[in-house]
């Protein structure tokens, strides 16, 4: 998983964010659970040229259980991760929700 850009207005309607390694993938399946758009991008990265990584740790892998657990509850005991039409009104989501709900074509 590379650099994943995201609307403003779409990042402060989550109710939780991680703070770990997790968290790319914690926005990622909580947006596309509310059911909005993505799409994938190749980009190229450049190699490091100096230091070592921190990501492969006792610490990080601890963190990312962590929040892989907290992702799931809130999948599936909170409910609140569902799709409800209340995207951002400039969003190509809001327009697909409003095809899907209404069966027909509203700008």
């Amino acid at each position: 998983m590379g650099t994943i850009l995201y609307r403003k207005s779409i990042l402060q309607k989550l109710s939780y964010r991680s703070s770990s390694f997790f968290f790319q993938t914690d926005i990622l399946v909580r947006t596309a659970r509310k059911g909005y758009l993505f799409a994938e991008v190749p980009s190229k990265l450049g190699l490091r040229e100096s230091g070592v990584s921190k990501a492969v740790s006792f610490f990080s892998l601890s963190q990312i259980i962590k929040g892989y657990f907290i992702l799931l509850k809130d999948i599936y005991f909170n409910n609140d991760l569902k799709v409800n039409g209340h995207f951002s009104d400039d969003s190509v989501s809001a327009v697909r929700w409003k095809e899907n709900v209404y069966g027909e074509r509203h700008e």
